[in-house]
C-alpha cells in the first residue's frame, strides 16, 4: 500500500484499466493462443509486467463485462 501512495503522489492517481476484448489484440498475437480467453490474460499480464517494472501508473480496473463471456457455463 506504501508503494501506490508513493506512485501516485509521484505519478498523480493514474490507473491502468484492463478492459481488454480480443478484437483489441492483433490476430498474429491470437494465433499463439488455444483460445481468445488465453490471449486476453496473457495480453494482461504482460501489460500488468510493463506497468509495475516501469511503476508508471498506481492501480489497476478491470471492468468484468468484458470477461464475464469467457467464464464457462457448467
Amino acid at each position: 500500500m506504501q508503494l501506490l501512495q508513493e506512485l501516485s503522489l509521484k505519478n498523480g492517481p493514474l490507473c491502468v484499466g484492463l478492459d481488454t476484448d480480443p478484437s483489441y489484440i492483433s490476430e498474429n498475437i491470437l494465433a499463439q493462443y488455444e483460445t481468445p480467453a488465453a490471449a486476453v490474460l496473457a495480453y494482461n499480464k504482460a501489460i500488468i509486467d510493463r506497468v509495475v517494472a516501469d511503476k508508471s501508473a498506481c492501480c489497476f480496473k478491470v471492468q468484468i463485462a468484458y470477461y464475464e463471456r469467457f467464464i464457462q457455463k457448467l
